[in-house]
Parts: C-alpha cells; structure tokens; sequence
C-alpha cells in the first residue's frame, strides 16, 4: 500500500524552466522536499543536504601539508594553526567548530574528491547530474527512481504547512538557529518524530558560488551549515531517531585550485562530501584529498558520485540496487 505524503506542493513539474528550478532548489523558497518510497526494506532514512553553487571543499577539509594548496591560494589557504585538527593530513574550516562533537563520537564520515568522471561545470547540468544520478545534464528520473523507488517530490513552502499535518514530541535540547536552512531541518525533525514514513528527505542551503571575496562569505556559510545541522543532530538523537538516520550532505562541484585575482575561486570538480551518522564503518577522513592541477582548473575527481548512491541503497536502505557502480565500504 502506498505511504502518505505532506501534500502541499509540487516541487518541480515539466514546464518549470531553468530559473524557477533553481530558484526553488535555493533557500530562500524554504524548501523541504520528502520522498516516499516503497516498498521499504527497513525504518532507515536518508537526509540529503545540498550545499547550492560549489562549495569550495578544500576550504572546508583542508589538506594542511599540501604545499599546492598554499602555493596557489595565497591568500585564501587557512593555515594549519587557524584549523580543527582532525588527522595528521585534513584540518576542518573553523567556522566547523558546531560539528565537532558528532566529529569526536564517530559520527562524522568525510569523502573527498566526489565528483563525475568527466567535469560538468555548469549549475544547472550538475545540479541535475545529481538529482538523477546521471551525466546527462537533463531532466529525468531522480536516482531514487533508478534505483527502483517509487518516489514524490514535496515541496511545503511554510512551516505552517507542515504543522497542519503533524504533530510531533520534541526535544527540549534542541535549539535551532535563526535561518531558513535550520527551519528546514527542524521541519524534516518533526516529520520524523511525528512517525513520517518517507526515507528520504531533502533540504537546500544556497550562496556557496564564491567568485568575489570567498573569505567571510564561505565562513558563514559554512557557519549557518554547520550550526544547524548540530542542531538537527541534537533533536533527533534526543529522541531516539539519529540511529536510524543517515545525513549526507554534497555539493554540485567543488572549486578550482587556485584563487583569483577578485578573492574568490571558480567552478571546480571534485569535492568533499560528508556523512553524518551512528553506523558509519569508516568515521573520520574516509579518502586523503588529491590535490592536482587539472585542465579543468579544479582537484581531479577519484571517487564517482554514483558509487555513493549504490551504497547508500544496498548498504544502508538494504534495497536491491540495479546500478553497476561498485559500492564502498561506509556501513
């Protein structure tokens, strides 16, 4: 029998165009997508967090012995005593520090270099290489649907919305910040603890397209990431339901190598990728970043995005997946 949904809207139909996607794909819509599946193989979830316009990875896992990395950012390298170390090699950006308790639990898996094997530096293909799990560059089924899942995408626009439809117990440790992005996942928290039966959910942050004066604008970015996805941690551990939940967070691209003369950087290829979770195999530095100039100006790509989804299915979902990417050893 098919699972309700939070019916409210619609979060994407075939006369969109490029504008009105991207802009509902953008914080600033509030959006909260949840995607029904069946059958469902277990309770387990998916949160997907989508960090919209590249983030720039290697300011956020920052390979500290690299010498590249300071060679060609002069003056955007973070040095090494500004940093939360984390291993011998990787340090994460200070504006990291709310996360650094899930990071010393063992709840924190990085991957680095995530990407495709060949480079989409466009917003649009790349946004949508990942909602379909393909290099088309096009619309089409979302990966979830390849991979044999049913799904819906919803999109409640207000928290209003949502409140009509639920009620949920809630954790008096839970403090989200004030921002969109946090009344997001305060609302995926509350689906949750309200017995929602989706296993996936969605939630969007924008302004990581760092072309002019990345320093402080990439801090509080990351800042407002990392702040509120604290927060959601807290409420859903408070309640019993972190154990069953899997946070994966990614970027459409990462950012080039070396900075430009305007302070910022550009469209890149591989990136860092972050799961949060309580039965991760591997927490901590998953992969050492490869840092290497590219043709195509950003870090070369080692580990194609599809082999996350495959494990993420197979792995932690227990779902049969069709795809023939090899999986990797997270769970």
């Amino acid at each position: 029998m098919e699972r309700p949904l939070l019916m409210c809207g619609l979060i994407r139909d075939a006369t969109m165009n490029r504008r009105e996607f991207i802009r509902r794909s953008a914080i600033t819509t509030g959006a909260l997508l949840a995607v029904g599946i069946l059958p469902a193989a277990n309770s387990r979830r998916i949160i997907i967090i989508r960090l919209l316009g590249g983030n720039d990875g290697l300011n956020t896992i920052v390979p500290y012995r690299e010498e590249l990395y300071y060679h060609d950012r002069p003056t955007l390298a973070l040095q090494a005593h500004s940093l939360i170390r984390v291993s011998d090699t990787h340090g994460l950006h200070p504006a990291l520090e709310p996360l650094r308790e899930a990071w010393d639990q063992g709840f924190v898996t990085v991957l680095n270099n995530v990407g495709f094997p060949v480079p989409e530096q466009t917003h649009h293909k790349a946004i949508l290489n990942w909602h379909t799990g393909t290099l088309a560059g096009r619309e089409g089924k979302q990966w979830t649907e390849r991979h044999g899942m049913s799904n819906m995408l919803v999109n409640p626009e207000s928290v209003g919305c949502i409140d009509n439809h639920i009620t949920s117990p809630r954790s008096a440790d839970a403090t989200y910040p004030d921002n969109e992005f946090a009344q997001q996942l305060r609302n995926i928290a509350r689906a949750i603890q309200s017995g929602a039966s989706h296993q996936f959910y969605q939630a969007s942050l924008s302004g990581f397209d760092t072309h002019v004066d990345q320093g402080p604008q990439h801090a509080a970015m990351l800042k407002t990431y990392s702040s509120s996805v604290n927060a959601l941690i807290k409420d859903l551990q408070a309640t019993d339901h972190f154990k069953e939940t899997t946070i994966l967070t990614y970027s459409e691209f990462g950012r080039t190598l070396e900075e430009n003369r305007l302070g910022g950087t550009h469209h890149g290829a591989g990136n860092c990728l972050f799961l949060f979770g309580e039965k991760l195999r591997v927490p901590g530095i998953f992969n050492e970043t490869r840092v290497s100039r590219t043709d195509h100006g950003g870090i070369p790509t080692t580990i194609d995005y599809r082999r996350v989804y495959t494990t993420l299915v197979g792995q932690w979902l227990g779902g049969s997946s069709v795809s023939t990417f090899e999986p990797l050893a997270l769970f």
